[in-house]
Parts: structure tokens; sequence; C-alpha cells
């Protein structure tokens, strides 16, 4: 931890100049580009800019009435904020690179900020940016992945913030990470303590370890559970791979002081036997390149060892994930009896877990019918989400709620209820447990209810112990799905994973993508399941979802079509009963959007099935 005044603070403003949105814009997911001189200006700018949000405050005029903070930063014990950034590109290409900037509830950057992000950016001084109000201290959190410029990044980051705290008189502390995911600088700020970033670490670690020992303590096959598998985690030659080897040491650490918490035929079993791999090393030449989570969601295809090879020499019961560059997203997948791969992703994992949810609140909280439930508990989804994953939730009793894309309109409508599970089909996602739910389980832990109910509260307090409260991270759903996938099931490890892949099918899906002159000529309603403006191309999608037949008993067919939050294209998704109708709905809106747009360019050539 470095105090403003102990490091000269350079001049920032002439070496590093303005960075104008239509170079660089602050998207959903912060910054990301392969163009090193304007990163290396945003980070300065950045730097300078968290300053100026966590010391001066909230201006009054960004004000957003749909908050729930009510308005006031959180802070620690003595008043001091915390906010945070790390440098990483995620699942992009090695030559990238990019920002995500941490609010002070450790969520990604609210929205309401970005109009100042790109005041800070676009600036000649970013110094001079922001009211003058109040100061209080600030400890900004910063870490950054193993891409090459990301360690200069982040000095040039500290360099900013200390710049602009000695010119506005705002006391700054450093808390330096080093190379980390992006979720533990985030629960890093959520947590607002003020320990060097390597203790933030060790206690981010205990956390997650001491939450799956006690669901896996809590299982009903505890000290009689067969072997578990083997898990094989790709981390993407990425900086995951670091941690998810800690975690499997802090476990088998706390498994000799704990004692035997798993056996099989009398002999002690490895809490989470894992095998890493695609991450020794972390090798930035290598991140992403065919392998990691967007890869193998994208393609659904294993990834690919270094010598060429990929997975599928794996056997049909290994159970596999893949992370991401910065540890932040996960899907998983297998091979079948027959050698198909199979992906269980981010729909999957939400079902998954919400079924696990509910299997415990019935016993905690019996009620006659799943609308009487005393807690809300909903799993939030965007236009992307297969409508058989959202049937079969439904089933559950489950209420479902659509938002827009983006990560920060998932975080927000789940914060709204009691227990409220999202996840992207891209494997983003965490599970948000309110203080109603909070507060039932610690009165039914302390009280003298009946010993079945009180097992349920406490396998309920183990997964809160384990998701991150802030944002989507990969190692706590990682231990989530396997404490819930091996600990709670009555089958045999290789049978469970197959009833979670059964758990639904998807429907047959396409996804493409076309540009256009100008994105911002498509409007859409608030879930973007709907175009608003034209009218024509709306009237013209219905027309062509009416044109496919529905067979019985089953799901409508339907498409949309949202404009890209990055570029002047339009994304277009399709579903129906048959994989040739789902291609032949995707053309027909691709061509609609063609004509009454006036794209005049083809559909790209990738594209990808969900």
């Amino acid at each position: 931890m470095v105090n403003q005044d102990e490091t000269k603070s350079p001049c920032v403003a002439p070496s590093y100049p303005p960075v104008l949105p239509s170079v660089v814009s602050y998207g959903t997911s912060g910054y990301r580009t392969s163009d090193l001189d304007a990163l290396s200006s945003l980070a300065v700018r950045m730097g300078s800019f968290l300053v100026l949000r966590g010391g001066v405050g909230r201006p009054s005029s960004v004000r957003d009435p749909g908050d729930s903070d009510g308005g006031e930063d959180p802070t620690d014990v003595d008043g001091a904020v915390h906010v945070g950034a790390i440098v990483t590109a995620s699942h992009n290409p090695p030559g990238d690179n990019g920002l995500k900037l941490v609010d002070a509830d450790g969520c990604m950057l609210h929205s309401r900020w970005q109009g100042a992000v790109t005041a800070a950016a676009s600036a000649t001084d970013p110094a001079s940016c922001g009211e003058d109000r109040p100061r209080r201290t600030v400890y900004l959190h910063v870490g950054h992945d193993t891409r090459a410029s990301s360690p200069r990044l982040a000095s040039l980051l500290a360099d900013g913030a200390r710049a602009t705290a000695q010119r506005r008189g705002v006391d700054v502390r450093i808390v330096l990470y080093g190379a980390v995911p992006t979720p533990v600088v985030h629960r890093g700020v959520a947590s607002r303590r003020r320990e060097a970033g390597e203790a933030v670490v060790q206690r981010y670690l205990a956390r997650l370890s001491d939450g799956y020992a006690d669901l896996v303590r809590l299982s009903p096959q505890s000290g009689r559970r067969n072997a578990r598998p083997s898990l094989v985690v790709d981390c993407a030659m990425g900086v995951g791979s670091t941690l998810v080897r800690g975690i499997a040491c802090a476990l088998d650490d706390l498994q000799r002081r704990r004692g035997n918490l798993v056996a099989f035929r009398g002999s002690v079993v490895k809490l989470l036997p894992v095998n890493v791999v695609l991450g020794d090393g972390c090798d930035d030449r290598a991140l992403n390149v065919r392998c990691g989570s967007d890869y193998v969601q994208k393609f659904q295809a294993p990834p690919y060892l270094h010598d060429g090879s990929n997975l599928l020499l794996l056997s049909s019961s290994s159970l596999c994930c893949s992370l991401d560059g910065d540890a932040d997203r996960i899907v998983f997948f297998f091979h079948d009896s027959d050698g198909k791969f199979v992906l269980l992703d981010g729909d999957k994992i939400s079902s998954l877990l919400a079924s696990f949810i509910i299997q415990q609140l019935d016993v905690l909280l019996p009620t006659p019918q799943p609308h009487q439930r005393q807690l809300s508990v909903a799993v939030i989804q965007t236009a992307y989400a297969n409508d058989a994953s959202t049937a079969y939730l439904r089933s559950l009793g489950v209420q479902i709620e659509r938002t827009k894309t983006g990560v920060m309109h998932l975080h927000r409508a789940a914060a709204r209820h009691d227990i409220g599970v999202y996840f992207e089909s891209n494997g983003h996602g965490t599970i948000l447990f309110g203080s109603r739910c909070r507060k039932l389980v610690a009165s039914a832990l302390a009280s003298s209810v009946d010993a079945t109910r009180k097992l349920a509260a406490g396998r309920l307090e183990a997964l809160a112990k384990i998701m991150n409260p802030a944002v989507g991270d990969a190692l706590s759903d990682l231990l989530a799905v396997a404490g819930v996938l091996f600990s709670h099931s009555d089958r045999e490890s290789d049978d469970a994973v197959q009833a979670w892949a059964d758990m639904y099918h998807d429907r047959p899906s396409r996804q493409r993508v076309v540009k256009i002159a100008d994105r911002s000529a498509i409007r859409t309603n608030l879930d973007e399941t709907c175009v608003t403006s034209p009218p024509a191309l709306q009237a013209a999608l219905d027309a062509a979802m009416r044109s496919y037949r529905m067979m019985p008993s089953s799901l409508p067919p339907r498409c949309f079509v949202r404009p890209s939050g990055t570029e002047d294209a339009v994304r277009v998704y399709a579903e129906a009963d048959t994989q040739r109708d789902a291609d032949g709905l995707c053309k027909a809106a691709l061509v609609a959007v063609q004509n009454i747009c006036d794209a005049g360019a083809s559909a790209l050539s990738r594209c990808s099935r969900l």
C-alpha cells in the first residue's frame, strides 16, 4: 500500500493526450483496444477519474433515480471510499488490452458515470474535471492480467491517480494486487479492507475454500461419497491458473485441519481433485488462443493443448471447464458415452444452481405453492437465453426477469430480489443473496428448528459464502457447481453430469451479425426482444416468425435483432424447433435488416450456434 505523498507525481496531461470516444469508447466491459498508445493515455486518465470519483464524491447532476444505494457511496469505518481498476481485455486476443473500472460498491462502474468517464478521457486536463466538494480518503485497488503490456498500464494508472490526488488535495492509498483475476479486485473493493493486495487474495481464497468445505460437509453424501472425478480446468493460459491451484491447496490444508470431510471406502478423498491445463506459466502469447471459455462456447468444441491436440483425448467421464483470460466467466463441457461434445453454458449453470436453491428453500420454508414462498427467487436472463432453459426454470416455480444485454443490467435486476441468480450464456454470472434471505437463514441456524431445516439453512449459507456478491467470478462458480453436482446428487459422478445436461435440451438456434451504416437507426424495447424503430422492421420479423409452423406442444419460433453496443452492426438471433427452421428464420431476419435499414454490407462470415 503506497500513500500518494511517497511518490513523485508526474505531470500527466502533456505526455498522455486526450482520447476521443471515436477512437476508443467505454462500453459495458470498460475499454478494449489494440491501440496501446491510446490505452496508455486512458490508464493515466482513468487513474485521475477514479480519484475524483472516490475523493470528491458523486456530483448532484448524475443522480440515478433507479439506484438501490440511495445516492450514498458505501464507505469503511473511517469514511474512506474504495474504488478499483483492472488492466485486462478478458477473452480478447493477446495483442489487445483494456481497462475495467470498479465502483465503490465493488460492482462494475455504474452507467451514471459513463459521461464522467468520457469527459476524463477526452479532457485537456483530466484533473480539473468534477465538482469541488468535500474530500475523502480514497483506497484505489489496482490489479492486472498476464498480458505483456498490463504491468506498465497498471503503473500508469497509479501515476495518474497520484498526480490528480496531489493537485486536488485528496488522500489516495494505492492497493497493488499484481496479476490477479478480475473478480478478486471486485471483491477486495466490496469488502473495503485496507490490507495489501496479497492479503486480500489470501482472504478471498480462504472464504471460497471455507464455503466449499461447508457445502461438502453438509451434503447427504458426506463421509460416504464415492470418489470424485478429476475436474479438468482450462485456464485459457491466463491468470486464473494460479488461484485455481491456490484454492486446491487451501482445501487440502483445510481438510487436514478439519479432519476427513469426504471418504471413499475408508480412504480420504480430496475435496477438489483438480487437473489444471492451459494455465501453467501464464504464457501471454497463447492467452485465449484456441482455448478459454469464449472459444469453447463460440465453437462448441474443446480447447487445444500446446502440442496442437485438443481435449477430445479425455475420457468421456471427465468433467471439464474453461475460464476466460481474466477468470470472470466459465463454461463446462464433457464428452458423452458416444464421444459427443456436450456444452454446459451459463443457462445450464443457472438452472443447476437455481434448482439446488429451490430444493433447500422447500425444506427450510415449506409452502403449498411456489408463489407463496416467503422469499422471492428470480433468475435474470437476456433475450439470448434459450427458451428451453426459461421453460425449465418456470417449471420449478422460479420467477423469470429479462433485461437488456449487459452484466450491469443483470446484476441490478438480481439485486431487487431476495435471491437473484444471473448468468449470461457465455458463463458470466453469480448469485446475490439479499438481506431478508441472510437474516432468515441466520435465524434458522440460531433457532431450535428441526435438524433437516437447519441443514438446508446451512447449505444456503455455504453457497452464499462461495458466491461473489459484486460480479461474475469463474472460481466461485466452479466451486458452487462442483459442490452441488458431486456432493448433493444421489447419482454416481458420471450420471450426475449427464443428468445435469439432461435437465433440458436447448432448442436449435442461430446467431449472425450484419454490418450497417448507422446502428442508432435501430431501437428496441427495454429487454431488446422487440424493435420499436423502424416499425417496419418489427413487422417484417413478426411475419417471418408466423411463416414457421410450431410443432404441437412446443414453444413458438422467435427471433430478434439488436444494435451492437460497440460497432455499427446489428446482431440477429433466431430460435425454432429444428435447426433448419432456425437457420431459415435467422436468414429472413437478416434480409429484413438489410432491406429496411439499407445495410449494404453482407453478413459477417463469423457466426455461432448458441
